[in-house]
């Protein structure tokens, strides 16, 4: 090779490294389409997202249809019909869920309803008070795996909110990444269009100052980060998350 090419390669090599470049990190099952599928356990795939009305305070109840419908669990045939089923693991999604469609959700009710419906899923959580609340939710939406996420608003009370983390983002630099974006499957904005996601929470710059990367946090008291809540359909407003719990099917 060419000496001046060699020298090319290497000062590019050395701008890559410090300079960087974008990623982003998805839920290996998540086909980007003009509707959000998933790879199904049948020929086709199977859609995942379901939209939810300004009226129900059922977000945690679209969250967990869309995580059902993404690892399989239930069809979403089931799931849009679960009011009328008798049998099957839609009619207990319905009959353990339904006391919460006009009231909402704690994330502590929600794992015990989820813990309760005998689904082959295993589910990890933290809430408010624990130290790594942040860096778990971003952590295991590194490494591809679906994090339902609540929300409250952090200078008004607009916003309590669930929804499901499906993907991580930021910069890469050499071997280091730098995680500043969840992007999210979110049931009260639009239906993503040729996107896996349709929301994000955006790391405030000025909460980064309290990070190192995503380094340990403090092992006894949480310093919660400050996100912005962003999608086409709404300003977007200042939030801290307030629990994250991941669902894996169990093989």
């Amino acid at each position: 090779m060419h000496i001046d090419t060699v020298l090319l390669l290497m000062a590019t090599s050395k701008l890559n490294q410090r300079q960087g470049f974008r990623f982003q990190r998805t839920h290996p099952a998540l086909i980007a389409g003009p509707e959000l599928t998933a790879i199904g356990k049948r020929a086709e795939n199977v859609p995942v997202f379901y939209g939810q009305s300004p009226l129900d305070s059922a977000c945690s109840h679209h969250v967990l249809a869309s995580i059902f419908s993404i690892i399989g669990v239930i069809k979403p045939s089931a799931i849009v019909s679960m009011n009328r089923r008798k049998f099957g693991y839609s009619s207990v999604f319905f009959k353990q869920m339904l006391p919460f469609w006009h009231t909402g959700i704690d994330p502590e009710e929600l794992v015990a309803c989820v813990n309760s419906m005998g689904l082959p899923i295993t589910l990890t959580a933290r809430y408010k008070t624990a130290p790594d609340l942040d860096q778990f939710a971003i952590k295991n939406l590194m490494k591809g795996e679906l994090v339902a996420i609540s929300i409250d608003s952090v200078f008004t009370r607009s916003t309590r909110h669930w929804t499901l983390g499906v993907a991580a983002g930021g910069i890469q630099r050499g071997n280091t990444f730098d995680t500043d974006t969840l992007y999210l499957l979110d049931a009260s904005a639009s239906p993503p269009v040729f996107s896996e996601y349709n929301a994000f929470l955006k790391l405030i710059p000025s909460a980064r100052k309290r990070r190192s990367g995503i380094g340990e946090p403090s092992p006894t008291k949480r310093t919660p980060l400050n996100w912005s809540y962003c999608a086409p359909d709404w300003t977007p407003e200042t939030v801290m998350i307030t629990s994250a719990i991941r669902f894996r099917l169990v093989e």
